[in-house]
């Protein structure tokens, strides 16, 4: 489980972590662009995962150090062995390799699509790239992976359709505005903390990142937690909700559904 008492606070660490380096390929990205008309090659992204990475691996350790100190009472809270903290290591390297490979891939991916068919339409292409590259790189994205990487619930693959979700929302309205000349659709995507991003001026795009307690599956549920099974975070009454105790095995999963679903 998650150490809720340190929850912002790493959430503020890995945000201030990603800033430069989301800083410095925003503006490489368009630099680059608008002096050459290209793209950046690929080379240009595996310098990205590689500083991505480090600069979050470092904060990723200390999240799983906080897990597993959360785990015990505080009297036999100190985890720090040898072993322990290998197993970290070894961990959060894993973790930040698989977040910086999702994030580019996911650059990769929008970009590809989107990009050829603002050069088709011959209109604005290069707003639309650099509004792309402000809006990937753009503070809302932080939150997102900040928040995914300090749930211990959030796996990389949910983190990763969180981004690229948000990435997609926001691909829309900017080339809604740029291709379609409708410059009332560009609102920005905001993400509360509670994860729920949407295009501010078009509220018909909405998706949801619904926390929700998942307990059937664990045979060692606690009792506290064990009715708690498929209720979402209206229902707990507190934040973080009851499960949020020593020795719990619960666990919450994001479900992404449209907003018009039931």
């Amino acid at each position: 489980m998650p150490d809720y008492s340190k929850r912002k606070e790493r959430e503020e660490d890995i945000a201030a972590a990603l800033a430069p380096v989301f800083d410095e390929y925003r503006e490489s990205s368009i630099a680059i662009y608008n002096n050459s008309g290209e793209l950046p090659s690929r080379g240009f992204w595996e310098t990205m995962k590689k500083r991505l990475a480090s600069a979050v691996e470092p904060i990723i350790a200390l999240v799983e150090s906080d897990a597993l100190n959360a785990m015990l009472v505080p009297a036999f809270s100190s985890l720090t062995t040898p072993e322990n903290n290998s197993k970290i290591i070894r961990d959060a390297k894993k973790r930040a390799e698989e977040f910086s490979a999702n994030f580019s891939d996911m650059v990769l991916t929008n970009i590809s699509e989107k990009v050829p068919k603002a050069k088709q339409e011959k209109e604005g292409v290069s707003v639309f790239v650099q509004s792309m590259f402000e809006d990937i790189f753009a503070d809302n994205k932080k939150t997102i992976i900040a928040v995914g990487l300090v749930t211990a619930a959030i796996t990389a693959g949910e983190m990763f359709a969180a981004i690229f979700i948000t990435a997609l929302i926001n691909t829309r309205a900017v080339a809604s505005a740029i291709l379609e000349e409708r410059p009332e659709r560009m609102g920005p995507a905001t993400v509360d903390y509670e994860g729920i991003p949407a295009i501010d001026s078009d509220p018909d795009v909405l998706f949801e990142m619904i926390p929700t307690w998942m307990t059937q599956e664990d045979a060692l549920v606690c009792p506290i937690c064990g009715p708690l099974h498929g209720k979402t975070k209206e229902n707990w009454g507190e934040f973080d909700g009851p499960p949020a105790h020593y020795m719990c095995r619960c666990f919450l999963e994001w479900v992404i559904r449209l907003s018009n679903e039931a």
